[in-house]
Formats: structure tokens, C-alpha cells, sequence
């Protein structure tokens, strides 16, 4: 609920009209495809709660073995595979959103063509 005002009062205030569930998809996306970076967070929570645990796991599974210290070498591999999951995570938000992009232009180009 709390959701859905804050969507309905920044799209109202940025288009100047009650947005319409597609458009307010199309201000989700990033800038750099055509949208406005406004996320809506009942959408994109779980997806970033899952993203931030892959990320940090490997820090997490060594703090996790309580060790005192850590060698230069171990911190380094932590840093590796941390660095890894993030790339990884990006790629698929990338195509995550591109998706989302395609099917919102397939959307308007049907209702375009039914006006």
C-alpha cells in the first residue's frame, strides 16, 4: 500500500498525470534504457536481498570460521570470488532489464496499434 502512494505521488509529480501501470514499469528502468531509475521496491527487494547475500557470501563463510586473522592470500581469494559474484550479478540484472524493456515495448506497440 505504502508502495503504490509513493509510486502514485512521484509519477503524478514527474509526468504530471496519474501514471499508468506501464509507465510507471517504464520510469523503473535505468536512464540508460529510457526510464527514469525510479525502482518500485516491491518489485525489486527480493531480487536485491538475493543479490546482496551472493555477493558477500564468501566474506560471510570466513567470518563465519571465527578465525583471528587472515593471510594475505585468503583475503585476496575472498576478494576474488566476492568480485566474481557481483560481475555475475550485474550481467543478469542487465539482462533482467532489458527483458523487462523488450516485453514493455511489445506492450505499448500493441496498445498503439489497438488506438
Amino acid at each position: 500500500v505504502r508502495d503504490k502512494a509513493v509510486v502514485s505521488t512521484q509519477s503524478t509529480g514527474i509526468t504530471g498525470m496519474n501514471s499508468k501501470p506501464l509507465l510507471r514499469e517504464l520510469m523503473a528502468l535505468p536512464t540508460r534504457l529510457a526510464g527514469l531509475n525510479i525502482y518500485i521496491p516491491t518489485e525489486t527487494a527480493t531480487y536485491e536481498y538475493e543479490a546482496s547475500r551472493k555477493a558477500t557470501a564468501p566474506l560471510v563463510s570466513h567470518l563465519l570460521q571465527q578465525k583471528n586473522k587472515i593471510s594475505a592470500a585468503e583475503w585476496h581469494q575472498v576478494q576474488k570470488e566476492m568480485k566474481s559474484a557481483h560481475s555475475e550479478i550485474g550481467s543478469k540484472k542487465n539482462s533482467r532489464l532489458k527483458k523487462q524493456l523488450e516485453e514493455l515495448k511489445k506492450i505499448y506497440s500493441c496498445n498503439a496499434a489497438s488506438n
